[in-house]
């Protein structure tokens, strides 16, 4: 992924922040917020659209001061060669990591409603083979893809909005604030890792035509997947009530069965299972780019390429250690990954973007 070669809109990059935020959290994010906070979930999405905001536009900051160089150079320049070497692994590390995460959800999604008799060994293969060729073909292929499918993915979700208006039930919003803010800020505290993870992003950068552009589309792409984020657990609270939100894993899944169009066009849940499907195709392929070409830096192979066939098949049997379980994976999630993508999202930023800027302070004086 040579930076002089490759080049996105804007728009497209616009495309890809939604797409990645909304991603996964999708289907997870509103029975994660509903457990903590019950019928005031509806305000953990207001708060995390500001905190959004303010978050992604810090690590646009970041990437801005990169001035078209791509990641590890802009790295190895401001922290020397192991330096760079040393936190460009511990990035990927935390990128693999989360591959492994949505690969495994991807997995167990399909096996728990779609596909029970499949193997999970089976689905993880043929998404990663889908997947590494499209890595192959590069960040502007998928760009343009993601941009083709953009229309099927909004407008399905306009419809399952929509659609599943005359099922709300406005008492759902009660009681507010029975147990106090201590259960919104919890709810809060297991959102933002989602949010935290649009720092994988600041990688593709250096690669988009024109970098103020690029900050604007990073930002509002970021604020509109959040934004679709909170539209959904509002929908899934009024339409179904805490109790359903908190016992089933998918609430949102089933969004689509409440939909009924003149008593025809019934239980279409396929319109939720198509949405997610592509926002989290997208969000892995691109991790797994990001991985690929940050990986083949830091071992010195020009194309990142070669290691997409081999890490896609290394992966498979990674994914299954990570979370042998969806038991394992919900614990992980809910107690473990908080932690952990606040050392990536927050500490490591701010650790990194403070040496540079007290470096060049020193530096000019």
């Amino acid at each position: 992924m040579h930076q002089e070669a490759v080049i996105i809109s804007p728009k497209q990059f616009f495309i890809i922040s939604i797409m990645f935020l909304v991603g996964d959290g999708i289907l997870y994010v509103p029975t994660i917020v509903a457990t903590s906070a019950k019928e005031d979930s509806w305000i953990v999405g207001i708060i995390s659209i500001v905190e959004t905001i303010f978050i992604v536009w810090g690590y646009a900051k970041l990437a801005n001061g990169m001035k078209n160089q791509s990641l590890p150079d802009y790295l190895e320049k401001e922290l020397g060669k192991w330096g760079a070497k040393l936190l460009l692994l511990l990035f990927i590390a935390y990128i693999l990591v989360d591959i492994g995460l949505m690969v495994y959800e991807i997995g167990s999604f399909l096996i728990t409603i779609i596909l029970p008799e499949t193997p999970i060994e089976s689905i993880s293969l043929a998404l990663l083979i889908v997947i590494s060729f499209g890595v192959k073909l590069g960040i502007e292929t998928m760009s343009r893809a993601s941009e083709i499918l953009f229309p099927w993915f909004f407008g399905l979700f306009i419809l399952l909005i929509v659609f599943n208006i005359p099922n709300v039930q406005l008492e759902n919003f009660q009681p507010f604030l029975q147990r106090g803010s201590a259960p919104i800020f919890e709810a809060n505290m297991q959102l933002l890792p989602y949010v935290f993870k649009m720092i994988i992003l600041i990688a593709i950068f250096p690669f988009v035509r024109n970098q103020k552009a690029a900050t604007k589309a990073y930002v509002l792409g970021s604020t509109g997947g959040i934004l679709m984020l909170s539209i959904v657990i509002v929908i899934a609270l009024l339409v179904f009530g805490v109790q359903t939100m908190t016992s089933e894993v998918f609430p949102s899944y089933l969004l689509g069965q409440e939909i009924s169009i003149g008593g025809f066009f019934q239980r279409i849940e396929v319109i939720m299972a198509i949405i997610w499907f592509i926002s989290v195709f997208f969000k892995v392929a691109f991790c797994f780019l990001i991985f690929n070409f940050i990986l083949a830096s830091v071992v010195g192979i020009e194309d990142h390429r070669l290691l997409t066939l081999p890490l896609a098949f290394t992966l498979i049997p990674l994914c299954l250690a990570f979370f042998p379980n969806t038991v394992y994976l919900v614990e992980f999630i809910v107690t473990t990954w908080l932690s952990y993508s606040i050392t990536f999202g927050v500490l490591l930023p701010f650790l990194v973007g403070g040496f540079i800027i007290l470096k060049k302070q020193l530096h000019k004086q």
